[in-house]
């Protein structure tokens, strides 16, 4: 999973090379389901708690500005909910998550 700067699309061949591998992709439908428990169109960094084997690596965009608030999809794609980092980043200790700062 990646956390994009919102001016930024998301580039999985220059991803892939940062990253160290050969080839990334999108999760299929069902992928989605199982791991995440939403439904394709809602995938949300708060869908980390269901992620309970931690088979999901959260990627955060280094243009990322973590003094402040991020933007998220509380479930539902037509809606955001800005939290602050700080606070994003107790959720994830909480689900026993960390995250990798790259330039994506």
């Amino acid at each position: 999973m990646v956390l994009l700067h919102d001016e930024k699309q998301a580039d999985l061949g220059h991803l892939a090379d940062v990253l160290g591998e050969k080839k990334l992709s999108f999760a299929h439908d069902d992928q989605v389901r199982e791991l995440l428990r939403v439904e394709p169109g809602t995938i949300t960094p708060l869908s980390l708690m269901f992620d309970d084997d931690h088979k999901i690596e959260l990627i955060v965009d280094q243009a990322v500005d973590q003094s402040t608030t991020i933007g998220v999809h509380p479930f539902i794609n037509t809606m955001t909910l800005n939290i602050v980092f700080k606070d994003f980043e107790r959720f994830l200790k909480k689900y026993r998550h960390t995250y990798r700062v790259v330039d994506c």
